[in-house]
């Protein structure tokens, strides 16, 4: 594959993981959905998720799979290996080769008997501790090349900790009762209502990077509902050639806990992209785990095209005084210094401009 196929690779990989990360409503739909992604929309042969058994190492339980159309996976061994050498070693199983590595020997005919040539095995980890693999064969080596399979590791990362969320949810959700709910439910109203009158752009996410929430005023800007920037469909409202940029900052920051600061443009409700700076800060429990991102956005264009215009006219003024062999300076009265001295009457007199300026 080339480099103009792998990029466009990698960036169908951001935007159609990120959506299966946003729609997800379960476990099971998350990882079903990944699996059509790798398929469907990135081009990959097979794709299958595999969840250890409790209790064992070597063991694993498919659960999920895309592409399998003849019976691939009910074949001997052939929905273990190299799965369970991925989560026994802890990392990145890749096979560019299939046909010569030995490591797949007990699959290797069924394998090229359906024109798999290559394989990748990420392993999935949650608190540190191993408890799936996501496996994906191709037809053609290239397609998973040193970068490919290096965003496919980042997403996988994502995965898991969106499978942890959505257990955590899950198990929350059963041990909540009624009026909790309902109290919890109260107070998230009153402070929305206090958000969505107050004119910032304000949003906010869960600890794996799913944006669940946009004040009204951020959505007017937009000219959009919460339902088509929620999770990771916000990409869609940022310049193409920023999405990259962003999605990786702002996986970095998942991984690291650090502050979230980026620019980039972005599409008003009347088409026009405009620049704007984002930032998003952590909450911490008491143990100092991330249980919430809350962040805020600023229109920043006018700010920009002013800089901007201002560069302008002191590129016009230098100019203008280089080609007329006139300076200009500024004086501070008390105390008497100067505060500004021009690169061309610095020349008149003989100064170096990249010197201090002269005092009196």
């Amino acid at each position: 594959m080339n480099t103009e196929g792998s990029d466009q690779l990698a960036n169908t990989l951001v935007v159609n993981c990120g959506r299966a990360l946003a729609q997800a409503v379960d476990e099971q739909d998350l990882l079903r959905s990944v699996c059509n992604t790798l398929v469907n929309d990135c081009g990959f042969r097979l794709a299958w998720f595999g969840l250890t058994e409790p209790g064992t190492s070597n063991s694993i339980r498919l659960v999920a799979q895309a592409g399998d159309q003849d019976g691939f996976l009910q074949e001997p061994r052939c929905s273990e290996t190299p799965a369970t050498l991925a989560i026994q070693a802890g990392e990145t199983c890749c096979i560019k080769t299939i046909a010569d590595s030995p490591l797949v020997v007990p699959i290797r005919a069924a394998a090229l008997k359906r024109g798999y040539t290559s394989v990748a095995s990420l392993p999935l980890k949650s608190d540190g501790k191993l408890f799936g693999a996501l496996t994906i064969y191709a037809d053609d080596p290239g397609k998973l090349d040193e970068e490919i399979v290096e965003r496919l590791r980042q997403w996988s990362d994502l995965f898991a900790l969106r499978v942890k969320t959505l257990r955590l949810h899950e198990e929350h959700d059963l041990n909540n009762d009624l009026q909790n709910v309902a109290d919890r439910q109260g107070s998230e109203n009153r402070l929305r209502l206090i958000i969505d009158t107050t004119p910032a752009l304000i949003h906010s996410a869960r600890p794996d990077g799913y944006i669940d929430y946009f004040n009204k005023p951020w959505l007017e800007y937009l000219g959009v509902t919460l339902d088509d920037v929620e999770g990771w469909k916000w990409t869609a409202s940022i310049h193409p050639d920023d999405v990259t940029g962003i999605v990786d900052r702002w996986r970095a920051c998942l991984a690291s806990g650090e502050i979230f600061e980026y620019e980039t443009r972005v599409r008003r409700a009347d088409g026009e992209y405009r620049r704007m700076l984002h930032r998003k800060v952590p909450l911490r429990d008491q143990d100092g785990n991330v249980v919430k991102w809350y962040g805020s956005s600023i229109d920043i264009e006018e700010i920009k095209r002013a800089e901007e215009e201002l560069r302008r006219s002191e590129a016009y003024l230098a100019e203008a005084q280089r080609l007329t062999h006139a300076g200009s300076w500024a004086l501070k009265p008390i105390p008497e210094e100067f505060f500004h001295v021009s690169d061309e009457l610095l020349r008149i007199y003989g100064f170096d401009p990249q010197e201090h300026v002269p005092t009196l």
